[in-house]
């Protein structure tokens, strides 16, 4: 009877490790240079390599904005969707708005940081582009044509570094991202990362032809560790390893998930000021 309770734990425990063998290790992140979408378990080993060599510059344009003002809802809202099919997915858009529903800190910071005059004014990696004519009205599309030209020349420069995620995750109501960054020919200074959370499609009162109940796009909601500009990520000489950092924020209960995207940003500190590196959304 021994003999015979012996042979089934034996059978049993290699029956195990059989199963066990069974799920398959490897790179379980779609993201991932050698992605295995037959592994069952992550192996630790996923190599991010060829992304970053991969991936061009993604330029910041932003559109600062308000739920109040006319213009911003009729010949604003016409010129900032002509932008952003001109841009065709080769950089990160996000609309600020002046204190309403829809504003937030790092919106406020930033319309005082990007050096616009009022609203409709738009921005790209911090810099206004808006056309200005002689009588304080604004040129549409010398506008356009700035915001769109800037933008394919941040595209097509070799980046200096550069933060990619694969995917963010949601439980319950915080939404969590892992980012990687890469610095590229060991710069120096004071860089910091800033992961924002955008939503699309964001239904809101709109003053002008928009009206009421429009569909804003882009709507930055904050910054995901409560900084304008995020979290530093180096003081000094860079290496060339790859740099982990997680983050987390609680959503609020408007906002739509399905809608909700993450983009990051890479600033340099330049003095009191923050100059823009790189930026990304996936």
């Amino acid at each position: 009877m021994k003999n015979i309770k012996i042979s089934l734990l034996l059978i049993a425990i290699i029956s195990m490790a059989s199963f066990s063998s069974c799920k398959k290790k490897g790179c379980t992140d779609p993201v991932a240079c050698n992605y295995n979408e037959k592994a069952k378990n992550d192996d630790g080993n996923c190599d991010y390599e060829c992304i970053f060599e991969a991936n061009k510059s993604m330029a910041l344009v932003t559109k600062m904005t308000a739920t109040w003002c006319g213009s911003c809802g009729s010949w604003g809202w016409i010129t900032n969707e002509e932008i952003i099919d001109e841009l065709g997915g080769k950089a990160v858009v996000m609309s600020l708005y002046q204190p309403s529903s829809l504003n937030n800190p790092t919106a406020t910071e930033w319309i005082a940081d990007f050096n616009t005059q009022g609203t409709p004014n738009w921005a790209v990696n911090g810099n206004n582009r808006t056309a200005y004519s002689p009588t304080g009205g604004i040129y549409t599309s010398t506008t356009k044509s700035n915001c769109v030209n800037a933008s394919d020349s941040t595209y097509s420069a070799s980046p200096e570094a550069q933060a990619i995620y694969g995917a963010f995750t949601t439980e319950g109501s915080t939404i969590t991202v892992n980012t990687l960054t890469q610095f590229y020919g060991s710069p120096s200074g004071e860089y910091y990362l800033g992961a924002y959370i955008v939503e699309n499609g964001v239904i809101a009162d709109q003053s002008g032809d928009a009206g009421p109940n429009a569909s804003h796009p882009y709507v930055l909601r904050g910054s995901m560790d409560g900084n304008s500009y995020g979290t530093l990520l180096v003081n000094g000489s860079t290496g060339t390893e790859l740099m982990e950092n997680t983050f987390s924020m609680t959503m609020e209960t408007e906002w739509v998930t399905e809608n909700i995207s993450v983009a990051l940003v890479i600033w340099k500190k330049v003095g009191g000021s923050y100059t823009f590196v790189n930026a990304f959304t996936n």
